[in-house]
Parts: structure tokens; sequence; C-alpha cells
């Protein structure tokens, strides 16, 4: 599993409380390729607190608290 803080004042370095460092790190991460070389394409990549695999998954609900 790889995560990035993404608060702010959580953050153990100044460069994270700059946002063009956080997205760049986020989109500098090929989750897709991660996948298949650590899990052999078994995982489905969580884009928000709530993995779409869950029951309760709601893409709508995801993309508003994420």
């Amino acid at each position: 599993m790889v995560q990035f803080q993404r608060r702010p004042e959580y953050a153990s370095t100044q460069a994270f409380m700059d946002l063009r460092v956080r997205q760049g790190l986020h989109l500098g991460v090929d989750v897709d390729m991660l996948n298949e070389a650590l899990q052999a394409g078994r995982t489905t990549a969580a884009t928000g607190p709530i993995p779409p695999t869950a029951t309760y998954y709601s893409e709508s609900v995801n993309k508003s608290i994420s």
C-alpha cells in the first residue's frame, strides 16, 4: 500500500505544505503499475477514503469527501 499524508497540518516536511508538491506526488504514482507489480493485478485502487469494492461505495459521495 502506498499512501501520502494529504493533510498539511500533519506533514513532516515543509515541502508538503505546498499543494503543487502534493499534487505532483499524487500524479507521479502509477497505481496500475504498482497493482500489477505488487499484487499481480488482483486489487482495485481506492481513489478516496472509501474503496470502490465496498458495498456502500458511491462515486458521488467519494468525490465530495476526498
